[in-house]
């Protein structure tokens, strides 16, 4: 499934949601589905600099395609992350660099973020773009 067609499904699941408090809602138990990072992945390295709380990212390539593991303690920023895994999970690092990744504006998520939660949202969409770059031929 392209990063286009699975953003196109997470615009859809907020579009039904009147209010901020139920999207955020939907954020913080979408973070409930985070699968486990393994522990040795949870390093310094791995650390997202830029976010309020701890958050961790890390991918490996599996033949053409990208699979990324992450980690927060905190609900909004582990349902942000799990949002953005969502989205570039299983994809061609070429097309996740290429990728706008606005899916958080275009469904209304980024709107009533604070500023330091935007700013954290921001670090982790490009430490993802990062990440796909390292495997971008050129």
């Amino acid at each position: 499934m392209s990063i286009a067609v699975k953003e196109a499904e997470i615009i859809e699941e907020f579009e039904m949601l009147d209010n901020w408090q139920d999207r955020f809602q939907i954020v913080i138990d979408t973070g409930e589905t985070l699968p486990l990072m393994p522990e040795e992945r949870r390093v310094d390295q791995n650390i997202i600099h830029g976010c309020q709380n701890r958050v961790y990212l890390s991918s490996d390539l599996d033949g053409e395609v990208l699979h990324f593991y992450g980690h927060s303690e905190a609900q909004i920023p582990r349902g942000l992350l799990t949002l953005l895994i969502r989205l570039v999970d299983g994809e061609k690092p070429e097309d996740i660099v290429q990728a706008s990744l606005d899916v958080f504006e275009k469904a209304g998520i980024k709107d009533n973020l604070s500023m330091q939660r935007a700013v954290g949202l921001e670090s982790m969409i490009k430490r993802v773009k990062l990440e796909a770059a390292k495997y971008v031929k050129n």
